[in-house]
């Protein structure tokens, strides 16, 4: 029997059930091949064909921590804290370690408000005045989360 009419008996048999074919045709002598042993379809990614045999990668987790600096009166502290910690959190580490020293008052609808840090306490028309990444702050220090490569300054102005 020729090859092409082997191929439509047994694509036919495949649609219809293993027993048509053998009540048709037993005479064929076909290599039957199981699905495991059949070729790989790969889906592409992003356009990119996949090499064969290419193990699939797991998306990379999302950072835990972030790294970002505080900066206070042109003083640099360096910061690795857990991803969405706010700036207030951050600079409660801070005081845990020694480092910064810093005094407010906590308004229930408002946040938390700067009073002092190391020492310089607002007065005389001058406040602590937030800055992240170089743009004022339009939140509290208690609502500004502290990304990956964040620059927090305190200026006093």
């Amino acid at each position: 029997m020729p090859a092409k009419n082997a191929l439509l008996i047994l694509g036919t048999a495949a649609l219809l059930g293993a027993g048509w074919l053998m009540s048709v045709a037993p005479a064929v002598q076909a290599p039957i091949i199981a699905l495991s042993d059949a070729p790989q379809v790969r889906q592409e990614q992003a356009g990119q064909p996949r090499a064969q045999g290419a193990a699939t990668r797991a998306p990379a987790p999302a950072p835990t921590q972030a790294q970002a600096t505080l900066i206070v009166a042109g003083r640099s502290y360096p910061l690795i804290l857990e991803v969405n910690t706010t700036v207030l959190g951050a600079m409660q580490e801070l005081v845990s370690s020694g480092v910064l020293s810093f005094t407010g008052k906590e308004f229930p609808s408002l946040g938390f408000f700067v009073e002092s840090i190391n020492g310089v306490k607002n007065a005389g028309g001058a406040y602590w005045m937030l800055y992240q990444n170089g743009t004022q702050s339009k939140v509290g220090v208690s609502s500004v989360p502290v990304s990956p490569g964040d620059v927090i300054e305190w200026k006093y102005e």
